[in-house]
């Protein structure tokens, strides 16, 4: 079972519903037509170079990228034509292809490297390492033929074993065999395709383990109409290509609430007390336990960990405190809502201690009344359907996708412990007697340094995920981004933040542009909403300000561009000393400040990081 999408109604938690109960062909060509056209999906156009037969995929693909909140429409390119598309299409197909926005690649192993599926038991193993790499090389050379002339995501699908392996029972004991000969091949494309900025890899070889390899491939229509993909396989694939777009999008979801009855244990523990709900290691409880696992393993990649439960506050503590199977701790969960208010409610509480967005926010809930009354209050919370066997829990929540993103950087593997330091710093606020005293008490440290590949792919996270103090809100992609890291008239610089109860890791960024002989512009000013008020944003305009005088302008300008979420960014520019120029047709305001007049400086009780973490 499947998240519900944030754009779902309950018309479309029923269409779900019914077709992830059957999954056949015809369900989802019926889906298909009764997605068509709705305005609340965000348009997304894909273009297609393959050697197989795509269109009878499409159809899964357009209700999977509508789970995902994407109204999907194609462009097909010329039938197993791909490295010559890729390298020179006509005038017609470029055209096509650049006005996608992203660019869907598949190529069977017998296409790329003929070698390693036919006889392949007649090579040496130098020839196996020879024939892979040539292949790797000529597909990443035509790829990157394509990315000079398109900064569009490009998904790439990897390489499945075959369902027959040539040594038969053999197989899995030579590491000579062909099934080894493809698992290197396919790290070779991996790791050739971390090396050409938004390429990604869709995990077909996964993708068809997971349906059995005998069941993926359809002989028959392969060889009617070379369309090789079979219907179990079909919405797996699409399933997995509609993440892995939202996710080069920058759209993920951080945090998960979690109910407890029923949910984290079974039972009802104001009833049942701590000894007789259901959580262990055998029998009844171990189906609980397992989803703790899961959700521990999501906490370990930083996913947020939040709980709202009807129930008296000293029972359901006491069961995370001291319940000896209880693998969830309170040490793990960054907000607790133990009441019996309305669970909405407690959610948009729950948003606002953690100061996200409730967009941002999965709720999982075995009660179908509290699942609907969710959907009707708030929408924007993704719900997941959960299952009415418990059993299932732990494959509802990893295969909803909605945390999956396209980096594991040092903040993500230090979140828990960052929100742990939160409650530290929230009390210690509450024992100052002023805003100062607190400031001065906390010892906060700051770091900027430029951008460089270590941190690169946090600032593609921060660009891609922060919303509420964000002045422009511009999602740029991983190739503009290494565009302007490698031209000499933009600075992009990121801070690190720590205090007396930790480091809070890369939180801010600013991308400053020398676009005119006098003037420097703020392209992007960002920071987490974890660490405002503390000055540190003041820290990094100084410095900005700083590079901008440096360069010999005269003038620091920034933008503003309001949206729904960065009410809370509105007054930074003139709360600087900036002056307003201009406000454009669309709203997006101009501010300047002349360098000469202005004493930005980082504030006083700011003190030098100590020693900086890579």
């Amino acid at each position: 079972m499947n998240a519900i999408s944030s754009t779902s109604d309950e018309e479309l938690v029923a269409l779900w519903r019914e077709l992830d109960a059957d999954p056949s062909p015809m369900r989802y060509q019926q889906a298909a037509r009764t997605l068509a056209g709705r305005s609340d999906l965000a348009p997304v156009k894909i273009g297609f170079l393959a050697d197989i037969t795509v269109q009878p995929w499409l159809p899964y693909l357009a209700v999977e990228l509508a789970r995902e909140g994407f109204a999907g429409s194609w462009h097909v390119g010329p039938f197993n034509a791909v490295h010559q598309t890729l390298i020179a299409p006509s005038a017609d197909e470029a055209e096509a292809l650049a006005n996608c926005d992203a660019l869907f690649l598949s190529l069977q192993l017998e296409t790329v490297c003929q070698p390693l599926c036919e006889r392949y038991l007649r090579l040496t193993q130098e020839q196996v390492e020879q024939h892979a790499d040539a292949a790797i090389s000529e597909l990443m050379g035509a790829i990157q033929s394509f990315r000079q002339r398109s900064a569009a995501p490009i998904l790439l699908t990897n390489f499945p074993r075959p369902a027959h392996p040539m040594l038969g029972v053999l197989e899995a004991m030579r590491p000579d065999g062909q099934d080894a000969a493809i698992t290197r091949l396919n790290w070779l494309l991996a790791d050739a395709a971390r090396q050409i900025p938004d390429v990604y890899i869709v995990d077909l070889e996964r993708a068809c383990s997971m349906v059995g390899y005998a069941n993926a491939r359809n002989a028959q229509m392969w060889q009617l109409a070379r369309a090789p993909l079979s219907s179990e396989l079909m919405p797996l694939l699409a399933r997995h290509t509609a993440t892995l777009l939202r996710a080069a999008r920058g759209v993920s979801k951080k945090c998960l609430v979690l109910d407890l009855d029923n949910t984290l244990w079974g039972g009802v523990i104001g009833e049942d007390g701590l000894a007789g709900i259901k959580l262990g290691q055998s029998g009844a409880g171990l189906a609980f336990q397992e989803f703790h696992k899961a959700i521990l393993s999501l906490y370990d990649r930083g996913v947020i960990l939040a709980v709202a439960s009807k129930n008296n506050p000293e029972d359901a503590e006491a069961a995370i405190d001291t319940h000896p199977d209880m693998l969830i701790r309170r040490e793990h969960i960054a907000a607790l809502r133990i009441n019996w208010e309305p669970k909405p409610q407690n959610l948009a509480a729950i948003a606002q201690e953690l100061n996200i967005g409730v967009d941002a926010l999965v709720f999982f809930d075995d009660n179908p009344a509290e699942r609907a009354q969710m959907r009707a209050a708030l929408p924007q919370v993704l719900t997941i359907e959960a299952p009415a066997d418990p059993s299932q829990y732990v494959d509802a929540l990893m295969r909803c996708g909605a945390f999956d993103k396209l980096t594991f950087t040092r903040e993500d593997r230090q979140r828990g412990a960052m929100y742990q330091a939160q409650a530290q710093r929230k009390e210690l606020q509450a024992q100052a007697v002023s805003m100062d005293e607190y400031l001065q008490r906390l010892h906060v440290q700051a770091a900027i340094t430029a951008v460089d590949e270590v941190s690169f792919p946090r600032a593609l996270e921060l660009i891609h995920k922060t919303n509420q103090f964000n002045l422009t809100t511009r999602r740029h992609p991983e190739t503009a981004l290494r565009g302007m890291l490698e031209s000499p008239d933009y600075a992009l610089l990121i801070l690190r933040a720590a205090d007396k109860f930790g480091d809070n890791g890369l939180t801010a960024l600013c991308i400053a542009h020398h676009h005119a002989r006098d003037r420097v512009r703020i392209d992007t000013f960002l920071m987490s909403c974890r660490v405002l008020g503390r000055g540190l944003e003041t820290a990094l305009l100084a410095e900005a300000a700083a590079w901008a005088d440096a360069r010999g302008a005269a003038q620091l300008e920034g933008l503003f561009i309001p949206t729904p979420k960065n009410a809370p960014a509105a007054e930074f520019y003139p709360r600087h000393g900036f002056t307003l120029h201009e406000t454009q047709a669309d709203n997006t305001q101009l501010w300047r400040l002349a360098l000469s007049e202005s004493n930005l400086a980082a504030p006083d009780h700011i003190h030098p990081m100590q020693e900086p973490q890579p």
